[in-house]
């Protein structure tokens, strides 16, 4: 009888032990995979408020007409590569003291730029023209646009992919405008919304401004004090 109940009893210690490891592994697994939950809403949070840097807008400069009594406003218009290096820089002289920026945007479904997709992480963007607020946009000074056929052309500055132009990249810019209008075109491709965006604002001397465009949304302006003057290479 004794033995029989060593037996019962050295059976139920390992049974509880078995449990109590079994829970704490339970345990375990559940507090990492809530660690890794939140790592994962960290992650997706970030790709949709992240921005990257567009262009930058520098030694911003205004002049009278004596004559017309017109102000006009120059600058430095800098664009950067998907590497964040810089492109040559473009000096323009618009009328008016407000500046606008006009660009074409494709923005994706949330949902790919949560997953960070290679294709559809992140909104697209092309800068059009620039024009004072004294200027129709017609009159406008091209940056980069529709092709002579009418194709929207995929400069270095704009390409997912450095020194190429994938199949995918290359579709969405040439039917651009199909995109704007066609619903089940747009599901097909992923696109939440293709269209023209300008974002415009008061230029000053003194200061530099840096436009961005956020990984889910359109373009932004930043304005900060600005370094001194360092030399332009167009």
């Amino acid at each position: 009888m004794v033995k029989l109940l060593n037996a019962v009893y050295k059976i139920a210690v390992a049974g509880l032990l078995a449990a109590l490891v079994g829970g704490a592994a339970w345990f375990a697994s559940q507090y990492l995979l809530k660690d890794w939950e939140i790592q994962r809403l960290r992650e997706v949070v970030t790709r949709l408020e992240t921005d990257r840097r567009a262009a930058d807008v520098t030694d911003v400069t205004r002049e009278m007409d004596p004559v017309t009594k017109t102000e006009w406003t120059s600058f430095w218009f800098v664009e950067y590569g998907p590497d964040g290096t810089a492109l040559p820089a473009r000096r323009f002289r618009v009328q008016g003291t407000v500046v606008y920026f006009d660009a074409l945007v494709i923005k994706f479904e949330r949902e790919h730029v949560k997953a960070g997709d290679a294709l559809r992480g992140r909104s697209l963007f092309l800068f059009r023209r620039v024009f004072g607020e004294h200027q129709k946009p017609a009159e406008g000074f091209p940056i980069d646009g529709p092709t002579a056929a009418g194709a929207v052309p995929v400069p270095a500055a704009y390409r997912l992919s450095p020194g190429r132009v994938g199949d995918f990249e290359r579709e969405l810019w040439a039917d651009f405008w199909r995109l704007a209008v066609d619903e089940e075109y747009q599901k097909a491709m992923g696109v939440r919304a293709s269209h023209g965006e300008a974002a415009y604002t008061r230029l000053e001397p003194g200061k530099t401004y840096r436009l961005q465009i956020e990984n889910a949304g359109g373009i932004t302006i930043r304005v900060k004090t600005a370094p001194a003057p360092g030399p332009i290479v167009p």
